[in-house]
């Protein structure tokens, strides 16, 4: 998957690569960080690379800041289907479909909610703390809690540490 960060901004394009089992676990095969200050497109020229040496048939990407980059991708990679995924507040059943933008459409906070959970339960695999290194960092930071106020259950980040592994 892909998060496309601002550039200039506070976010960082991450890739992420990884693979289903036959457990149903998902074994995370390769992850890079982007400068901030990197040429989008050097950022896309390098990331269809990637694509192409792992084999890839399907990438799914935000479309928020990765709508022009994912038009990139689909023309430069034509045999992998590439998922926009939109976020939106209070998606009533999991992920939505819009057949008018091509876009999967899925609440923020249930699909971030929904990666901690993977976490804890041990159903993504990661490689070894030392080869993960910072990318960690994006998801111990990440907690859920609900809260009463708002009748509805919150992604909490400790401190300004970026998030951009968890949405890749």
């Amino acid at each position: 998957g892909i998060d496309w960060g601002v550039l200039g901004g506070n976010t960082r394009t991450v890739l992420t690569i990884g693979g289903l089992q036959p457990d149903g676990k998902i074994r995370i095969l390769y992850a890079k960080k982007y400068p901030v200050d990197q040429d989008p497109t050097e950022q896309v020229t390098e990331i269809c690379r990637y694509i192409n040496a792992a084999g890839c048939y399907m990438v799914a990407a935000d479309r928020g800041n990765g709508h022009v980059a994912n038009s990139f991708l689909r023309k430069a990679l034509p045999n992998v289907r590439v998922a926009e995924i939109e976020y939106k507040a209070k998606v009533s059943n999991g992920m939505q479909y819009n057949d008018k933008t091509k876009t999967w459409i899925t609440d923020r906070t249930r699909a971030v909610a929904g990666i901690v959970i993977d976490v804890k339960r041990g159903k993504l695999i990661f490689p070894a703390k030392d080869v993960m290194g910072t990318f960690f960092d994006d998801l111990v930071t990440l907690s859920c809690a609900y809260n009463d106020d708002l009748r509805a259950y919150q992604i909490l980040r400790q401190g300004n540490t970026p998030d951009d592994f968890a949405h890749s």
